[in-house]
């Protein structure tokens, strides 16, 4: 979006592909006001299953200053196994060995406000 032209409103996130990181499409957002810390956006990749997130507000002291930094965040199951593979592998997880494993995860905000992730196959 251009910056100051009228009707066009910036974007907080943005991000693309690399030769490491193929990256398609937002499949979901939160804004989790209970359980991080720092974080003021989460959101899942539905190619890669992996969960992103930044630090940063929409509003830069109130000037826009360029999308927010972003972070990969790094998940891991309840025996503190890194899952290597996002929330992909939660998906081979459940379904065995099945040779395909991209899910397309939702997050969603639990009444205390926390966040969640229903993940769609």
């Amino acid at each position: 979006a251009p910056i100051g032209e009228a009707g066009f409103i910036q974007p907080w996130i943005q991000f693309g592909r690399t030769p490491t990181d193929f990256f398609y499409a937002i499949s979901s957002f939160a804004v989790p006001t209970k359980g991080l810390d720092e974080l003021k956006l989460i959101w899942s990749e539905f190619n890669t299953g992996m969960l992103l997130g930044t630090k940063q507000n929409p509003k830069f002291d109130g000037k826009y200053k360029g999308p927010a930094r972003s972070f990969k965040i790094r998940l891991y199951d309840t025996s503190l196994n890194e899952l290597k593979n996002g929330l992909n592998d939660l998906v081979q997880e459940e379904l065995g060995e099945v040779g395909y494993y991209r899910g397309d995860p939702r997050l969603f905000h639990y009444p205390d406000g926390s966040a969640g992730v229903f993940i769609e196959r």
